[in-house]
C-alpha cells in the first residue's frame, strides 16, 4: 500500500502529464470546433459587453480522485482528472481566442462601414450648401435665380458634357469577361480602387502623410501603414497591370477626385485602363452573374476569413479547392503568393484589404488565372448578409 505521501506525488506527477497531453488534444479541438463556433459569436455578438467563455472547470474531479489508493491508481487518477482539466483548459482558451478575433474583426468592419457613411452623409450636406454658393458667386450681379436647384442646374450643365463622359464595364460585362477567361484558360484580374487606395496612392505626391493620418485613421487596418512609399509604388504598378480597374463613382473628396489627382501625380495614364465600377465585385455577386460564370471551376480563397468563406460558398455548391490566411497587409504579399503558387485552382477571390489589389494583379500575370478582388463582400456571405 503506497504511503499518503506516496499517492500525492505519484497523483501530482500524472496530473502534470495527463494536463499536457489533455491541453493539446483539448486544444486542437477547440481549434477544429470552439474556434470555429467562438470566432462566428465573436463576430456576430460584436458590441455585446461579455459572452459565456466556454470554460468548464475539473478541479473537484481531481481532488476526490487524489484519495484513490495505490501508485498506479494515484498516477492514473491523476493523468484522468489532469486530462480533463487541461482539455477544458485548450478548448476554451481557443474559444477566447476566436471570439476576441470575431470580436475584433466585427468592431473593425462595423467602424470602417460606420465612419464611411457618416463621412459620405456629412459630405453630401455640406457639398449642397458649397454647390448653392458656388452658383450664387457665378451669377451676374443684381440677379438671382429662385426657380432652379443646384440639382437642375447640374443637369443641365451636363447635358453639354456627353462627349466627356467616360463609360464603364457594367456587371454583365465583366461577368462575360470572367466566363471568357476561365472558359479560354487566360488570365484576367479584376481589381477595385476605393479611398484607401486612392489614400495610399495620394502619399507624398498628392498628400502629405500627416493629412493622411488625419483623414484615414483605419488605414493601417486596411493593410498599409503610412509613410509606406513602397506600398504606394508596388499599388501603382498592380493598377497599370490590372486588366479591370475599378474606380469609385463619389466624388466626394477622398474617393474619385482624390484618386484621378493621384494618377495624374504619379503619371498613370487612366485612359488607357479598362475602367469598371469599384463595387463591381457587389454587382456582379447580387445579380447572380458571378454565380453563373465561374459555374464549376476551381476557386481559391485568399484573406484572412477565407475559412470561413468557404464553408459558406461550399455550402452554395461551389468548388472551393484551397484556402488561404491569413494576409498581413501589403507587406505580407510576397509569403502570400508563395502560398498560391502551391494551389490549384481556376479563379481565384481575394478579399485582403489593399493587399487585394496587388495580389489579385499578380495572381493573373503571374500564373495565368483569373482573380477578383472580393473585398467586404466575403464579410456579408460569412454574416448572412448576403446570399450566394
Amino acid at each position: 500500500m503506497a504511503t499518503r505521501g506516496e499517492r500525492e506525488r505519484t497523483y501530482d506527477s500524472g496530473y502534470d502529464a495527463g494536463y499536457k497531453v489533455g491541453y493539446d488534444v483539448g486544444f486542437n479541438a477547440g481549434h477544429d470546433e470552439g474556434y470555429k463556433t467562438g470566432y462566428n459569436r465573436g463576430y456576430d455578438d460584436g458590441y455585446k459587453a461579455s459572452h459565456e467563455a466556454g470554460y468548464k472547470a475539473g478541479y473537484d474531479e481531481g481532488y476526490k480522485a487524489s484519495y484513490d489508493p495505490g501508485y498506479n491508481d494515484g498516477y492514473n487518477a491523476g493523468y484522468d482528472a489532469g486530462y480533463r482539466k487541461g482539455y477544458d483548459d485548450g478548448f476554451g482558451t481557443s474559444w477566447d481566442n476566436a471570439f476576441d478575433q470575431g470580436y475584433d474583426s466585427s468592431y473593425n468592419v462595423g467602424y470602417h462601414r460606420g465612419f464611411k457613411a457618416g463621412y459620405l452623409d456629412g459630405a453630401s450636406e455640406i457639398g449642397i450648401v458649397a454647390a448653392e454658393e458656388a452658383v450664387t458667386s457665378l451669377l451676374p450681379e443684381n440677379a438671382i435665380l429662385p426657380t432652379l436647384s443646384v440639382q437642375e442646374l447640374i443637369r443641365r450643365g451636363l447635358a453639354s458634357c456627353q462627349d466627356q463622359l467616360v463609360p464603364l464595364l457594367s456587371g454583365a460585362e465583366v461577368a462575360a469577361r470572367i466566363q471568357r477567361a476561365l472558359a479560354s484558360k487566360a488570365p484576367l484580374s479584376i481589381v477595385r480602387l476605393g479611398d484607401g487606395e486612392a489614400l495610399t496612392l495620394a502619399q507624398e505626391v498628392v498628400l502629405d502623410v500627416p493629412t493622411i493620418q488625419r483623414r484615414a485613421p483605419w488605414l493601417s487596418r486596411a493593410g498599409v501603414e503610412v509613410p509606406d512609399p513602397a506600398a504606394r509604388d508596388a499599388l501603382k504598378e498592380a493598377v497599370l497591370r490590372a486588366d479591370i480597374v475599378g474606380v469609385p463613382t463619389s466624388r466626394i473628396h477622398n474617393h474619385q477626385p482624390l484618386l484621378f489627382k493621384a494618377f495624374a501625380a504619379l503619371k498613370i495614364d487612366w485612359t488607357k485602363l479598362a475602367l469598371t465600377h469599384a463595387i463591381i465585385n457587389y454587382i456582379v455577386q447580387k445579380e447572380g452573374l458571378l454565380k453563373e460564370a465561374i459555374g464549376a471551376h476551381a476557386v481559391l480563397l485568399v484573406g484572412n476569413h477565407a475559412q470561413a468563406l468557404r464553408s459558406v460558398l461550399e455550402a452554395g455548391g461551389v468548388n472551393v479547392t484551397g484556402a488561404i490566411s491569413p494576409v498581413n497587409g501589403v507587406r505580407d504579399v510576397d509569403r502570400v503568393m508563395e502560398q498560391v503558387r502551391s494551389c490549384d485552382f481556376d479563379i481565384a477571390f481575394v478579399a485582403a484589404g489593399i493587399a487585394a489589389v496587388i495580389l489579385a494583379q499578380r495572381i493573373a500575370s503571374e500564373m495565368g488565372k483569373v482573380a477578383l478582388d472580393f473585398g467586404h463582400l466575403a464579410d456579408e456571405l460569412i454574416h448572412g448578409q448576403a446570399t450566394w
